[in-house]
């Protein structure tokens, strides 16, 4: 393995600097958070679910952050016949009015039930 030259230590540590502040990408662009309009969000909301489960619901324009069990877990919007939901590939959340739902993806089993928003 040969050594670096002393020239090229200036630009190898602007570019790890870089990575690691997370200011580079592969293509030369700024960074995703840079390129792409922050999601506003919507509304928040508190629900507690059956066994006392806290569950801590952000409502953003296209996806919702749904936080419980010290996870948080980005579900999409998703819109369909009986209304309106959001959904990952491991979770769905349903609510309406005041009671809320989440179930699992793969077969439907409830992840979290009894959901009712905390005023």
């Amino acid at each position: 393995m040969t050594p670096l030259r002393s020239t090229r230590w200036p630009l190898l540590l602007s570019c790890v600097a870089a990575l690691a502040a997370g200011a580079a990408r592969a293509d030369g662009g700024p960074p995703p958070s840079a390129a792409a309009p922050a999601d506003p969000v919507i509304a928040r909301a508190t629900y507690r679910c059956q066994g006392g489960v806290q569950v801590q619901v952000e409502q953003r324009t296209g996806t919702a952050r749904v936080t419980f069990a010290g996870r948080t877990r980005i579900l999409r919007l998703v819109r369909d016949a009986s209304g309106t939901h959001y959904q990952n590939a491991q979770f769905a959340w349903f609510s309406r009015g005041n009671t809320a739902t989440m179930r699992r993806t793969q077969g439907g089993q409830p992840a979290l039930s009894g959901c009712v928003l905390v005023p």
